[in-house]
């Protein structure tokens, strides 16, 4: 089976325009915007500050069975402070800067997996714009961020969105979070789709964004999207059977793709979508 590997900085000076994702790729997605050049960063890996800790029912006897010494007492510390069964529980929890440690353990995220498409679309939470030639139609309808916001589970598993409800493009709430399995090696950490959403992790306008050490699995199209978000990093993770893109980024600016590993996508297993135009 062919492996996808990328070592690769996504860091630009840009020039700030809006972008139809559905006229750019496979997927329909709002008109999206980049973020301001001038401003963020590439985050930089927290070692302390305040964290919250999710774990499953099983932690405890996988982290006997994976680790030892200085790892395994590490994590039995934390599993004492274990709140959250769900990671999404624990991101809805989360302040600025948060750290997200994730215990070893299959996380299937069942409460928002539960989470259904409204019966009738909000009708004012939708765009609709001109994208010829896509799919043989001349127009793309589409949910609209503050339909993300409102319904952050209605297409993800895990949603982490950034911005409020003033949609300034800038985040305000989740912001800087970082999301690290806390298992020896990546396969410690499995987040699983099991294709009933379309993104297993979506980070919307959500700066700072950090995620580490896991695996991820069985989107209905993206296992980790980014999106309008200044300032991310994904590290240390393999992505595996996404219906279409194992990790993508769209009209996103200051980020890093380190140490990923990508088989079974649709189509590309690591697609770096619509980065900015700069040096």
């Amino acid at each position: 089976m062919k492996t996808t590997r990328l070592i690769t900085a996504l860091a630009a000076v840009i020039v700030v325009s809006a972008v139809g994702a559905g006229s750019a790729y496979g997927q329909a997605e709002r008109l999206s915007y980049y973020p301001n050049h001038k401003l963020g960063s590439v985050p930089k890996y927290k070692r302390s500050g305040p964290s919250l800790v999710v774990c499953k029912s099983d932690s405890r006897a996988r982290i006997r069975k994976q680790l030892s010494g200085r790892a395994e007492r590490r994590n039995l510390a934390l599993l004492k402070r274990c709140d959250y069964r769900d990671i999404q529980a624990a991101v809805n929890a989360a302040e600025n800067g948060t750290r997200i440690l994730v215990l070893p353990g299959v996380y299937r995220e069942e409460p928002s997996r539960r989470v259904a498409e409204p019966a009738e679309a909000f009708s004012g939470d939708y765009q609709e714009y001109d994208a010829p030639g896509y799919q043989d139609s001349g127009k793309v309808r589409v949910p609209s961020f503050e339909y993300q916001r409102k319904c952050p589970n209605a297409q993800n598993l895990i949603a982490i969105i950034g911005d409020g409800p003033d949609e300034d493009r800038v985040c305000d709430t989740r912001c800087n979070l970082q999301i690290q399995g806390m298992g020896r090696t990546r396969a410690d950490v499995l987040i699983s789709g099991q294709r009933t959403k379309l993104n297993v992790i979506r980070a919307d306008r959500a700066d700072g964004i950090y995620l580490k050490n896991f695996t991820v699995e069985f989107s209905d199209f993206n296992n980790i999207y980014i999106l309008e978000t200044n300032g991310f990093r994904m590290e240390d993770i393999q992505s595996r059977y996404s219906r279409e893109y194992g990790f993508l980024s769209f009209t996103s600016d200051h980020g890093l793709y380190n140490r990923l590993e990508a088989f079974g996508a649709g189509d590309s297993g690591i697609y770096p979508g619509s980065g900015p135009e700069g040096h």
